[in-house]
């Protein structure tokens, strides 16, 4: 790979993982926001923080997906380890900071993890109890 070529995936490489922890933080908010509208079963706000969110992972998969292809044209294992050589790439500075930002996205994602499991159970219950009133047995006559 050519040194111009190097930078350039570097640089899009930083943009990527820059841009993911810019946006983490309002994707946890809507997470948030999501299990406050299922807790008062307001459809018309599940609807729209379900397309925020949509839109967020979808475009967090995208940059993704390339982090995973400069993983796979330099050789390195995908995950931790291969990052981690990675960004060893970027100059001592940057790449502390990198690692950094690699970090601070790690335990986002774990949080996104936890809320959207909590929303998932409250949803199972939600749906549970639903299935429960509507029982057919409760419905038929005598």
């Amino acid at each position: 790979m050519s040194a111009a070529k190097r930078q350039q995936v570097l640089a899009t490489l930083e943009a990527d993982l820059l841009a993911d922890h810019r946006a983490m933080p309002a994707l946890l908010e809507h997470l948030e926001a999501l299990h406050a509208a299922l807790t008062r079963h307001d459809q018309g706000q599940v609807d729209t923080l379900n397309g925020y969110i949509q839109q967020a992972v979808d475009a967090m998969a995208e940059r993704a997906k390339r982090r995973a292809r400069v993983l796979r044209a330099n050789r390195l294992a995908e995950g931790r380890g291969g990052m981690a050589r990675l960004l060893a790439c970027y100059p001592a500075e940057r790449a502390n900071a990198l690692r950094m930002v690699w970090e601070e996205l790690g335990e986002m994602l774990q949080q996104c993890r936890r809320l959207n499991e909590r929303n998932g159970r409250l949803l199972a219950a939600q749906c549970e109890l639903m299935d429960r009133w509507l029982e057919p047995s409760l419905y038929t006559p005598a």
